[in-house]
């Protein structure tokens, strides 16, 4: 179908964390130390690190559609922070619960994250990735997020 029925376009965005204490690859490593804060003491989360995004999708999923996380400074347009065309196929990618999804990316080097910074946001986007990419305007409202770009 051209459209997403209303009813199953409600989103929550849950949160956004340092997700490398959270890895199975990782769990018996010593935890990492905590993300240094910026000059106005909120949290940076290291762009070089999995960053673990948590959000709840009320609806169904068809097979040409895909979420796309979108990382972008207040006061700038929005951009998809990873390739939603291969989320589905991301091993980290995961449905936790019922109608709750998370993701880890590593934000180094994504569209739109260029300075260390605590104005930066972040949602979650249905979009159509078969036949082609195409944004659907179905989205979380933005939830504030703080990156350190080293």
């Amino acid at each position: 179908s051209d459209s997403i029925p209303v009813n199953c376009a409600r989103f929550t965005v849950l949160t956004s964390s340092g997700a490398s204490a959270c890895s199975k690859a990782r769990a018996s490593q010593a935890a990492p130390p905590p993300p240094p804060p910026d000059p106005n003491g909120k949290i940076l989360l290291d762009t070089t690190q999995p960053i673990r995004f948590k959000w709840r999708w009320e609806g169904q999923l068809a097979d040409d559609l895909s979420f796309e996380v979108r990382v972008w400074r207040q006061g700038d347009t929005p951009v998809g922070a990873h390739d939603a065309r291969l989320l589905k196929t991301n091993p980290d990618f995961r449905r936790l619960a019922d109608s709750v999804y998370a993701v880890d990316l590593v934000l180094a080097g994504a569209q739109g994250v260029f300075l260390s910074g605590s104005d930066y946001v972040w949602s979650v986007g249905v979009v159509r990735i078969e036949p082609e990419y195409d944004w659907l305007g179905v989205e979380s409202a933005p939830r504030p997020i703080g990156l350190l770009v080293p």
